[in-house]
């Protein structure tokens, strides 16, 4: 069966790096035997989603990958400690507000506002782990946590499963010594 590019999406993200991404892709086999899992290079937790465009978006990543480089947020922990499965998904979610991941998300909403750049408002912030049919639910578990450092502009094909990374930016706060040598 030939795939093709059903829309392109630009999206915000926080990307899982190693060894995190090896625990949780092996956590999802233990917890969703038999379903369709997210792929490793996949893992990630979105935080600006763009509305989707039906063509190359080559001027919005111009666009939004020179607005980036405005977000200095500080680096935070993450910590998913829930797991949660709706009629279609499989996520990992923190079980409590993360203070850097709001303040970060609070930068990428006021930096987009201002350049023009409309965003989708909701943010559910999850790793969505497999897809499946089943009840919802929600439960508590170890967790795993990890340190933001950095932040990562994705440009999704979506239809042919593929996210191809259109930029990356530290994330070293507003006091960081390096930005003031320049």
């Amino acid at each position: 069966m030939e795939r093709t590019i059903l829309c392109h999406r630009l999206f915000w993200a926080l990307v899982l790096r190693k060894p995190i991404d090896a625990q949780i892709i092996n956590f999802t086999e233990e917890v969703a035997p038999g379903f369709p899992h997210m792929r490793k290079d996949r893992l990630h937790v979105t935080m600006g989603l763009i509305p989707d465009f039906p063509e190359d978006p080559v001027a919005p990543a111009a666009k939004v990958r020179g607005i980036s480089d405005e977000i200095t947020a500080d680096p935070f922990e993450m910590i998913v400690d829930r797991l949660s499965g709706n009629g279609g998904t499989l996520a990992l979610r923190p079980s409590r507000r993360i203070e850097g991941l709001f303040a970060l998300r609070g930068q990428i909403v006021d930096v987009a506002r201002r350049a023009g750049v409309a965003l989708r408002q909701s943010f559910n912030p999850h790793i969505t782990l497999a897809y499946r049919d089943g009840v919802p639910f929600t439960r508590t578990i170890e967790g795993f946590g990890w340190w933001v450092d950095e932040l990562v502009l994705i440009h999704s094909l979506v239809g042919l499963t593929e996210h191809r990374i259109l930029g990356r930016w530290p994330l070293r706060g507003r006091d960081d010594p390096q930005l003031s040598l320049f």
